[in-house]
């Protein structure tokens, strides 16, 4: 009996130390003619990033992103963001949020050569 209980505990414990682990994603922005944030087509995965996710807006080209509330989410948050693909030939990536979006949260942000946010 003494075993079977040790043994139940052992795995009480080793279940409460796994718990929920959340993987984050990287997400890249495909879309060289620009466009919304909320569009899923402008990424890839075809996917929206979320609070644990890498963004990525380096794909070349000169080009601007706009974060705009979508649906309920007037408050985007983003693990890490990397923002702009090195000027010169690579063009120009300019983040704008939209004056509808109450938040956007970066835990994170690398920094580049070409790094441009704006609100309008």
């Amino acid at each position: 009996m003494k075993i079977r209980r040790q043994t139940i505990v052992a795995l009480l414990i080793a279940l409460a130390m796994s718990g929920n682990h959340v993987h984050s994603a990287t997400i890249t922005w495909t879309n060289t003619g620009g466009g919304i944030w909320s569009n899923t087509n402008n990424w890839a995965p075809h996917q929206l990033p979320t609070n644990t996710d890498n963004v990525f807006i380096t794909t070349p080209g000169t080009y601007a992103v706009v974060v705009d509330s979508y649906g309920a989410n007037v408050f985007v948050n983003i693990t890490n963001l990397m923002l702009g693909a090195g000027g010169g030939a690579a063009g120009v990536q300019t983040l704008y949020a939209t004056n509808t979006l109450i938040g956007f949260n970066v835990l994170n942000s690398v920094p580049s050569h070409r790094k441009h946010a704006q609100t309008h």
